[in-house]
């Protein structure tokens, strides 16, 4: 089986049209193979708007709960703003089966200043408020593999092409504020921090966390936890209809006082919900927090940066985790 992954290119011209840039460019493919990436010529040219549907339903819907997905429509604005920051891999189907989404900030490299990933998304998910042209991060924003590829090195190959890539483009680094895999199950499991899990380590001395034993293996340095990565509100019909028809047993309400506390303490709902009313956790690496008239959901996440070779002294990672 040969597997075509699809970069498109770091050398584009722009045109302008209508007021909004369109780039064209040749995008050479890749063939992944067991765990390298051979480099083959380049193929065509590419837009691919037209594979966005695809994308959304055969990776998207199978990787992410429903208040969690991009839509087709993110997807086309991504590859517009930065059409070499976005990676698939594709079967012999012709369908996708993986996606890393990338965007450019400008980042001053002081580890307390690293955004939220809310911030660097917009509240429109298009990247475009914090975008950098020439920004000196290339972010990792979202991957995505499906579950029947999952196991097999592909998160790991498409976070080395985006490191690639950033070395191609002059970004000075790679950063990412990353969503450990792990943590929705282990709170089923047993009542654990974010903080606590995320710094817990196997016997190997590599983290616990699949994801985040993944990307320091890369070399990315872990150091700041991004308390509330991800805020985002729902209505109540579209609570219940979730807890109705995504993963229905995943979900359990937080009863008890010490564990509520703690969640409330972490996440701050209150900057968002005039009062919670009740919390239920949901399988995800977040927590519901319901209201009387809204809901929302928080999530934390932990962010790591792969510094350049001569790293300033504020990303000397004394605040590693």
């Amino acid at each position: 089986m040969t597997d075509v992954l699809d970069v498109t290119p770091y050398r584009r011209k722009s045109v302008r049209n209508t007021g909004s840039r369109v780039r064209i460019s040749r995008v050479p493919a890749f063939s992944l193979t067991g765990a390298k990436i051979a480099v083959r010529q380049p193929v065509h040219t590419t837009n691919h708007s037209d594979n966005c549907g695809e994308l959304f339903r055969r990776v998207e819907c199978e990787c992410w709960a429903p208040w969690l997905r991009f839509e087709p429509k993110h997807f086309v604005v991504h590859q517009q703003l930065l059409p070499e920051g976005q990676f698939r891999l594709f079967g012999d189907d012709g369908f996708p089966y993986a996606t890393l989404s990338c965007s450019r900030i400008e980042w001053d490299e002081v580890i307390g200043h690293l955004p939220s990933w809310d911030s660097i998304a917009g509240q429109s998910l298009s990247f475009a408020e914090r975008f950098a042209d020439d920004g000196n991060a290339l972010v990792a924003m979202s991957m995505s593999v499906r579950p029947d590829r999952m196991g097999q090195g592909v998160a790991r190959e498409l976070m080395k092409s985006a490191i690639e890539r950033a070395a191609e483009l002059g970004a000075s680094y790679v950063i990412g504020d990353f969503r450990p895999s792990g943590y929705g199950r282990a709170k089923r499991k047993a009542v654990v921090e974010f903080a606590s899990y995320v710094a817990l380590r196997r016997e190997d001395g590599t983290r616990l966390d699949p994801w985040l034993r993944v990307v320091e293996g890369l070399g990315f340095q872990l150091c700041k936890i991004d308390a509330t990565a991800m805020v985002i509100k729902a209505s109540r019909d579209d609570i219940d209809r979730w807890m109705r028809d995504y993963n229905p047993g995943s979900w359990w309400q937080v009863c008890n006082p010490s564990v509520a506390q703690q969640l409330l303490n972490s996440h701050g709902p209150g900057t968002v919900l005039p009062e919670v009313a009740e919390i239920w956790e949901c399988g995800e690496t977040g927590t519901w927090y319901l209201a009387d008239d809204r809901d929302a959901y928080i999530e934390s996440n932990l962010w790591g940066v792969l510094p350049k070779t001569e790293a300033p002294v504020s990303v000397q990672l004394d605040q590693r985790l």
